[in-house]
């Protein structure tokens, strides 16, 4: 039997070398009516066929996963917290540590898929980041804010009104959240916390929860 899952990558840089060839096609026949529509309805074609089709996205289209796909209920997820000597608790700022997109991730593989060793190194790498992060928020950026990608409007981020809040970090928690969603799914009936991770002075201890 045919393993089509050996080919599949050779179909994404088909697909990709395919839709690269027809935008340079489209770029150089831009004056050409028709070349401009039909490289819209491509466009637009590849994109539903993406996003409807049971298969990995094909790059450069996008599978809209965020707005196709809903969230199960409940939903779990890893929240990562830095303590400050006062034991206040600051939410980490996945700036700290990019990607930002990879915080959930190490948050669950501190808590609980990681190896003990692999755990407390990550935890360890989360605390120093974000130690370093605050004292280059604290101090100024210099020219990063004109060669960085801006913050998200509605993102969370750390500025120095929030972090002059808080004294120097001591510790790194990780909480195991559960949300519950009405019927209707639109508000959240039941939100719990449970401490999932704690580390602090280089030691990393895990909880059952």
């Amino acid at each position: 039997m045919v393993d089509l899952g050996y080919y599949f990558p050779y179909v994404v840089a088909l697909g990709f070398l395919s839709s690269a060839v027809c935008v340079l096609v489209a770029v150089w026949r831009a004056d050409d009516p028709r070349v401009r529509k039909s490289f819209v309805a491509v466009f637009f074609a590849g994109l539903l066929v993406v996003n409807l089709a049971p298969f990995p996205s094909l790059l450069p289209f996008s599978h809209l996963h965020k707005y196709t796909g809903t969230s199960s209920n409940p939903t779990t997820y890893y929240d990562v917290y830095l303590v400050d000597s006062d034991g206040d608790e600051l939410r980490y700022d996945g700036s700290a540590a990019p990607p930002a997109g990879t915080l959930i991730r190490f948050g669950r593989g501190i808590a609980a898929e990681y190896p003990a060793s692999k755990a407390n190194a990550t935890a360890a790498h989360l605390f120093d980041r974000g130690q370093s992060y605050r004292g280059r928020i604290e101090a100024g950026r210099g020219i990063e804010p004109y060669v960085d990608f801006p913050p998200h409007a509605l993102g969370y981020h750390w500025d120095r009104e929030r972090l002059a809040e808080y004294d120097e970090f001591v510790a790194l928690r990780v909480y195991h959240v559960e949300l519950r969603y009405t019927e209707s799914g639109l508000d959240i009936e039941r939100r719990d916390r449970t401490l999932a991770a704690t580390y602090n002075g280089g030691e990393l201890t895990r909880r059952a929860y």
